[in-house]
């Protein structure tokens, strides 16, 4: 080395400061030190404005722990870590439990644990019934669901399920309609989650053939001479509450009956000649929505944790409208909106109001005034769709593209390897995750992509024999088609 490797000092003034014009005194020799301060300041600031930045982007990590949809942590190695039989489905999905036919037509209901699957308790609820034995071809109509609160998903913190037990039944047939087994015998009957005990076992009107559950009401409807019957029952006395007649104006063969369905704190009615009633849950009739709507088909979805119930229709010329019903009876306080709607499997608030739709393009609309906000051409059609502080990360067959939630402006798009396609999107809080199946050899797999930039972060394949996985109760759920077996995966 030139210098024999002794090290020399460098004073830091004298690289920073200009030089001295005049001769004077030397100067102290304190510069290096405040330099040197200058610079840890800087570095300390950035520091701590690292450490505040890491510490705000982990409390927006945790904020989303709640929000439905929302997975635990994932990485690249995933694995099973239990197994839930196909028949225990009904657990898995927060239903609680089911009613099980038997292969003498005779019905039971099982409450099952949320976290193995396994039976906790086995109700008889219909005895051996010859008319329903053929399980090929005539379904039963008893049915239970659980008491749960107006917006709750999940069945386990419910305590009673109320039960409509009938021996009537629907025979099918590879040809013609449906045809209705009439019932001899129908009743209400509660049991209490605990231990399946009965608490109330009540007979009531043998046409009955389809329940939703209020809380603290059992609403039942029935057919008779045209019309449509909805009449409540208070679960724990069995006393009726009230009876409201919808009448059906062009009954269809292809409705043997009308059927009933909880949304929020209303009640949706499809009577036979495919028309839904809302009605309230003091039984008086909110909406006509069909006749509203003047539709070639028509259905209903509902969005329970925001309050909202949307009807589906579709023209003879093929185009599509999304209605979102206002709460009270006033058709003018609906919102129509073009296209079909666009599923978000997590919403996190951050854009309020929002709802998508697609129809050749992807439109965003404000829930609350109708209004259309803007449209994107990222993509034809979407599946489903998940908003994420404040950006529509929206998935398609073979792709997955983030959007501005307020401009729609195109921030990333990522697609799909050849022969895969995207089954479910998601989030662990950290990554977007994407649930790709395969065909032919390949793998299926779930691919993580930074939410700012659509950076691919990893592939993880999923565990043999699991070919598709989503997200319930803030798990991550893998489907073996093989067995037909759940797996919780981690």
């Amino acid at each position: 080395m030139g210098h024999g490797g002794r090290m020399q000092e460098v004073e830091i003034l004298d690289l920073l400061s200009e030089p001295e014009l005049d001769e004077g005194p030397p100067p102290r020799r304190t510069g290096r030190w405040v330099a040197l301060g200058a610079v840890a300041a800087v570095v300390a600031v950035l520091l701590v404005g690292q450490s505040v930045l890491d510490a705000r982007e982990r409390a927006a990590i945790a904020a989303l722990a709640d929000v439905p949809g929302v997975v635990g942590t994932v990485d690249e190695h995933l694995q099973v870590m239990r197994t839930i039989p196909s028949d225990a489905g009904a657990a898995l999905w927060g239903l609680g439990g089911s009613a099980v036919p038997g292969s003498d037509g005779s019905v039971s209901y099982s409450w099952l644990d949320p976290t193995t699957g396994a039976t906790l308790w086995n109700a008889p609820l219909l005895g051996p019934t010859p008319a329903l034995a053929d399980v090929e071809h005539v379904s039963g109509l008893t049915t239970c669901d659980p008491e749960v609160a107006t917006g709750a998903t999940d069945a386990r913190a419910a305590t009673r399920i109320v039960c409509l037990v009938t021996d009537g039944g629907v025979e099918y047939s590879d040809e013609g309609a449906p045809k209705l087994l009439p019932a001899k015998a129908t009743r209400l009957v509660v049991l209490g989650t605990k231990d399946g005990g009965v608490l109330g076992d009540w007979p009531i009107d043998t046409a009955a053939a389809s329940l939703a559950v209020l809380p603290g009401l059992a609403v039942l409807t029935s057919t008779h001479d045209g019309a449509t019957a909805a009449t409540a029952y208070d679960i724990g006395t069995g006393e009726q509450r009230w009876r409201t007649v919808l009448k059906d104006s062009r009954p269809s063969d292809q409705w043997v009956s009308a059927w009933i369905s909880r949304t929020d704190d209303r009640l949706v009615v499809q009577v036979r000649d495919n028309r839904q009633m809302v009605v309230s849950a003091d039984g008086r009739v909110l909406r006509d929505l069909t006749s509203a709507q003047g539709s070639t088909f028509q259905g209903w979805a509902s969005d329970d944790s925001a309050g909202r119930l949307m009807v589906l229709a579709q023209a003879s010329d093929g185009t599509s409208t999304m209605t979102v019903v206002a709460p009270g009876s006033d058709p003018s306080q609906d919102r129509v909106l073009d296209g079909q709607h666009v599923t978000f499997g997590v919403d996190d608030g951050s854009v309020p109001g929002l709802v998508l739709t697609t129809d050749g393009k992807i439109r965003a609309w404000d829930v609350r005034s109708g209004k259309a906000l803007w449209s994107s051409d990222v993509a034809m059609f979407a599946d489903q769709a998940m908003v994420l502080r404040g950006r529509v990360f929206v998935g398609t067959g073979d792709a997955v593209s983030a959007l501005d939630g307020r401009t729609g402006e195109t921030l990333w798009t990522q697609k799909s390897e050849s022969s895969r396609y995207l089954v479910s999107l998601f989030t662990d809080g950290t990554h977007v995750l994407a649930s790709v199946a395969a065909g032919g050899e390949l793998p299926s797999v779930i691919v993580a992509y930074v939410p700012s930039s659509g950076e691919k972060v990893f592939q993880a394949v999923l565990p043999s024999g699991i070919e598709q996985a989503t997200v319930f109760n803030h798990q991550l759920v893998g489907y073996d088609s093989g067995t037909g077996d759940y797996a919780i995966l981690r």
